[in-house]
Protein backbone atom coordinates (compact mmCIF):
# COMPACT_ATOMS: atom_id res chain seq x y z
CA UNK A 1 0.00 0.00 0.00
CA UNK A 2 0.91 3.07 -0.33
CA UNK A 3 0.48 4.89 2.96
CA UNK A 4 3.16 2.28 3.98
CA UNK A 5 5.19 3.23 1.60
CA UNK A 6 5.06 6.84 2.68
CA UNK A 7 5.54 5.90 6.29
CA UNK A 8 8.77 3.51 5.63
CA UNK A 9 10.11 6.25 3.37
CA UNK A 10 9.69 9.12 6.02
CA UNK A 11 10.74 7.09 8.75
CA UNK A 12 14.04 5.84 6.85
CA UNK A 13 14.46 9.64 5.41
CA UNK A 14 13.78 11.98 8.20
CA UNK A 15 12.58 14.43 5.84
CA UNK A 16 10.72 17.50 6.29
CA UNK A 17 8.12 18.99 5.39
CA UNK A 18 6.63 16.83 3.68
CA UNK A 19 5.53 18.20 0.08
CA UNK A 20 3.05 15.53 -2.08
CA UNK A 21 5.48 16.90 -5.30
CA UNK A 22 8.65 15.33 -3.19
CA UNK A 23 6.93 12.44 -2.07
CA UNK A 24 5.50 11.52 -5.63
CA UNK A 25 9.10 11.69 -7.00
CA UNK A 26 10.82 9.90 -4.62
CA UNK A 27 8.44 7.22 -4.71
CA UNK A 28 7.66 6.98 -8.24
CA UNK A 29 3.88 7.01 -7.59
CA UNK A 30 1.47 9.26 -9.15
CA UNK A 31 1.10 13.11 -7.58
CA UNK A 32 -3.21 12.52 -6.89
CA UNK A 33 -2.45 9.20 -5.47
CA UNK A 34 0.29 10.81 -3.42
CA UNK A 35 -2.22 13.22 -2.12
CA UNK A 36 -4.97 11.23 -1.04
CA UNK A 37 -2.79 8.68 0.71
CA UNK A 38 -1.33 12.14 2.71
CA UNK A 39 -4.40 13.14 3.61
CA UNK A 40 -5.72 9.88 4.69
CA UNK A 41 -2.89 9.42 6.94
CA UNK A 42 -3.61 12.83 8.34
CA UNK A 43 -7.14 11.90 9.16
CA UNK A 44 -6.05 9.05 10.76
CA UNK A 45 -4.01 11.31 12.83
CA UNK A 46 -0.61 9.52 11.75
CA UNK A 47 0.83 12.30 9.94
CA UNK A 48 0.15 16.25 11.07
CA UNK A 49 -0.95 18.50 8.39
CA UNK A 50 0.64 22.23 8.86
CA UNK A 51 -1.27 23.86 6.30
CA UNK A 52 -3.20 23.17 2.81
CA UNK A 53 -1.44 20.40 2.23
CA UNK A 54 1.63 20.68 3.63
CA UNK A 55 2.46 18.13 6.49
CA UNK A 56 5.10 17.22 8.67
CA UNK A 57 7.34 14.00 9.32
CA UNK A 58 5.78 12.24 12.36
CA UNK A 59 9.21 10.82 13.19
CA UNK A 60 10.80 14.35 13.85
CA UNK A 61 10.40 16.33 16.30
CA UNK A 62 10.40 20.16 15.81
CA UNK A 63 12.76 21.98 17.69
CA UNK A 64 9.90 24.06 19.11
CA UNK A 65 6.59 25.63 17.56
CA UNK A 66 8.14 28.65 16.71
CA UNK A 67 10.38 27.35 13.99
CA UNK A 68 7.18 26.09 12.17
CA UNK A 69 6.31 29.65 11.11
CA UNK A 70 9.27 29.82 8.00
CA UNK A 71 7.94 26.30 7.49
CA UNK A 72 4.08 27.38 6.42
CA UNK A 73 5.06 30.49 5.18
CA UNK A 74 8.26 30.61 4.36
CA UNK A 75 8.35 34.93 4.10
CA UNK A 76 7.55 35.83 7.44
CA UNK A 77 9.22 36.28 11.24
CA UNK A 78 7.70 36.42 14.49
CA UNK A 79 6.63 39.56 15.50
CA UNK A 80 3.45 41.38 17.44
CA UNK A 81 2.39 39.47 21.13
CA UNK A 82 4.33 36.40 20.60
CA UNK A 83 7.85 39.02 19.40
CA UNK A 84 7.01 40.95 22.43
CA UNK A 85 7.18 37.74 25.06
CA UNK A 86 10.27 36.11 23.36
CA UNK A 87 11.76 39.78 24.01
CA UNK A 88 10.67 39.61 27.57
CA UNK A 89 8.21 42.84 26.66
CA UNK A 90 5.21 41.02 27.98
CA UNK A 91 5.35 38.04 30.52
CA UNK A 92 2.70 36.17 29.66
CA UNK A 93 3.42 33.67 26.63
CA UNK A 94 0.65 33.75 23.71
CA UNK A 95 -2.00 31.03 23.14
CA UNK A 96 -1.54 31.98 19.11
CA UNK A 97 1.96 31.84 17.49
CA UNK A 98 1.95 35.70 15.71
CA UNK A 99 3.71 36.64 13.04
CA UNK A 100 3.87 39.16 10.12
CA UNK A 101 4.20 37.92 6.47
CA UNK A 102 5.24 40.08 3.41
CA UNK A 103 3.91 37.45 0.65
CA UNK A 104 0.06 36.45 -0.16
CA UNK A 105 -2.38 37.31 2.15
CA UNK A 106 -2.28 37.28 5.58
CA UNK A 107 -4.18 33.95 7.19
CA UNK A 108 -4.09 31.93 10.31
CA UNK A 109 -4.42 28.04 10.66
CA UNK A 110 -4.59 25.29 13.53
CA UNK A 111 -2.42 21.99 13.79
CA UNK A 112 -1.24 19.99 16.29
CA UNK A 113 1.79 21.94 17.29
CA UNK A 114 -0.73 25.04 17.56
CA UNK A 115 -2.77 28.04 16.34
CA UNK A 116 -0.62 30.91 14.09
CA UNK A 117 -1.90 33.84 12.85
CA UNK A 118 0.05 35.45 9.75
CA UNK A 119 -0.61 39.41 9.38
CA UNK A 120 0.42 40.95 6.24
CA UNK A 121 2.35 44.09 6.05
CA UNK A 122 3.57 46.25 3.57
CA UNK A 123 6.95 45.52 2.00
CA UNK A 124 8.24 48.76 3.18
CA UNK A 125 7.48 47.62 6.86
CA UNK A 126 9.43 44.77 6.50
CA UNK A 127 12.43 45.61 8.64
CA UNK A 128 14.54 45.20 11.99
CA UNK A 129 14.03 40.81 12.29
CA UNK A 130 16.76 38.46 12.68
CA UNK A 131 17.50 34.71 12.72
CA UNK A 132 17.80 33.01 15.87
CA UNK A 133 20.12 30.12 14.57
CA UNK A 134 20.32 28.18 18.01
CA UNK A 135 16.06 28.10 17.46
CA UNK A 136 14.98 27.56 14.15
CA UNK A 137 13.24 30.58 13.71
CA UNK A 138 12.95 34.74 13.04
CA UNK A 139 12.08 36.79 15.23
CA UNK A 140 11.62 40.95 14.89
CA UNK A 141 13.82 43.41 16.94
CA UNK A 142 12.38 43.97 20.67
CA UNK A 143 11.10 47.43 19.32
CA UNK A 144 10.19 46.04 16.23
CA UNK A 145 7.67 43.45 17.15
CA UNK A 146 6.82 46.33 19.77
CA UNK A 147 5.62 48.71 17.06
CA UNK A 148 4.25 46.06 14.29
CA UNK A 149 1.80 45.00 17.26
CA UNK A 150 0.35 48.65 17.31
CA UNK A 151 0.44 49.07 13.65
CA UNK A 152 -1.38 45.88 13.57
CA UNK A 153 -4.14 47.07 16.59
CA UNK A 154 -4.38 50.61 14.93
CA UNK A 155 -4.23 50.02 11.38
CA UNK A 156 -5.85 46.48 10.99
CA UNK A 157 -7.85 45.28 13.51
CA UNK A 158 -8.58 49.18 14.24
CA UNK A 159 -8.65 48.48 18.31
CA UNK A 160 -6.60 50.40 21.03
CA UNK A 161 -3.92 48.52 21.53
CA UNK A 162 -3.10 47.33 25.26
CA UNK A 163 -0.50 49.79 26.61
CA UNK A 164 -0.08 47.78 30.45
CA UNK A 165 2.12 45.43 32.24
CA UNK A 166 5.36 46.23 29.48
CA UNK A 167 8.26 45.96 30.53
CA UNK A 168 9.74 48.41 28.28
CA UNK A 169 12.93 49.45 30.27
CA UNK A 170 15.61 47.15 27.49
CA UNK A 171 14.20 49.08 24.66
CA UNK A 172 16.52 51.48 22.66
CA UNK A 173 14.57 54.38 22.57
CA UNK A 174 15.95 56.03 19.40
CA UNK A 175 15.92 52.64 17.51
CA UNK A 176 11.96 52.97 18.35
CA UNK A 177 12.00 56.58 17.21
CA UNK A 178 13.61 55.61 14.10
CA UNK A 179 11.41 52.43 13.63
CA UNK A 180 8.23 54.31 14.24
CA UNK A 181 9.16 56.97 11.66
CA UNK A 182 9.32 54.48 9.50
CA UNK A 183 5.69 53.20 10.20
CA UNK A 184 4.02 56.15 10.37
CA UNK A 185 3.62 56.02 13.93
CA UNK A 186 5.53 58.66 15.43
CA UNK A 187 2.14 60.41 16.15
CA UNK A 188 2.01 57.41 18.22
CA UNK A 189 4.28 57.33 20.58
CA UNK A 190 4.19 60.95 21.56
CA UNK A 191 0.61 60.48 22.22
CA UNK A 192 0.81 58.11 24.76
CA UNK A 193 4.27 58.91 26.21
CA UNK A 194 6.23 55.93 24.56
CA UNK A 195 8.02 58.46 23.13
CA UNK A 196 9.63 59.88 26.48
CA UNK A 197 12.02 56.62 28.17
CA UNK A 198 11.16 58.60 31.71
CA UNK A 199 7.64 57.79 31.10
CA UNK A 200 8.22 54.22 30.50
CA UNK A 201 7.56 53.09 34.09
CA UNK A 202 3.96 53.51 33.97
CA UNK A 203 3.71 51.09 31.59
CA UNK A 204 5.36 48.68 33.49
CA UNK A 205 3.37 45.53 35.32
CA UNK A 206 2.53 46.42 38.95
CA UNK A 207 5.00 45.96 41.54
CA UNK A 208 8.13 46.36 39.45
Amino acid sequence: MITLEILSFLRKTRIYPVSPEVLAYELGEGLSSVKRALRRLAVAGIIPELYRGLYWNPFVEPANNLCLHQVIAPASYVSMLTGMWWHGIIEQRPFVVTCVTWSGRGFSCENEFGRYEFVRLPKKFIFGFHDVPEHLFAVGDPEKVLLDYFYVALHVKKRKPRLVELNLEDLDVQKLKEYAKIMGLTWFLEETGLANPDRWSEFAPRGC
